[in-house]
């Protein structure tokens, strides 16, 4: 759940709780404790079966009215700029939430998207990755969302292929918001 390190694992808190974060790894250490297992093995297998997953946030930060002005620039340039690649990566969607549509480029379609209205968009990947953008509703600054996947290679392959991966994305973000 975002940055805030809560977790929300049933349908019936309406808060993050760490409580119930705790019982579920004592639960999850257990369970694979029995099968000779400890929680580095089993994150490693999921890794093996399901590819590497890693996230960053970016934060870019800009004061002011004329920060506001930037941010503002910003979005706009990824609204109206990326089309169908970024940081020479082929997308296969992209979601405006404040144009309530998802654009497929595989069907050429849009899809409506039914959420309340928010300055908010996600560029997905034919690779898997994933990059949502979004002007803080509490701060100065605009936060990208990083979420790639690498499913080729030894473990150790894949962090570092996933790591090339994030610097790519935000070494392509720094660039256009510093043209903003």
């Amino acid at each position: 759940t975002e940055e805030s390190f809560g977790y929300l694992n049933h349908t019936y808190v309406r808060d993050k709780d760490g409580v119930s974060s705790v019982l579920l790894m004592a639960e999850m250490t257990l369970f694979y404790k029995e099968k000779g297992m400890d929680l580095v093995d089993a994150l490693t297998a999921i890794y093996e079966e399901f590819g590497y997953y890693q996230e960053e946030l970016l934060c870019l930060d800009y004061e002011g009215k004329a920060g506001a002005e930037k941010i503002s620039r910003i979005m706009s340039h990824f609204r109206e700029n990326v089309k169908d690649s970024f940081a020479d990566k082929k997308l296969s969607k992209i979601e405006d939430y404040e144009k309530s549509m998802i654009f497929d480029f595989q069907s050429n379609q849009n899809q409506p998207i039914h959420l309340p209205k928010s300055n908010v968009l996600g560029l997905f990947f034919t690779n898997g990755d994933i990059v949502y953008l979004r002007p803080s509703g509490t701060e100065p600054k605009i936060k990208f969302y990083l979420m790639v996947n690498e499913k080729e290679g030894s473990l150790s392959e894949k962090q570092e292929l996933a790591q090339e991966k994030i610097d790519q994305y935000i070494l392509n973000i720094k660039k256009i918001a510093e043209d903003c």
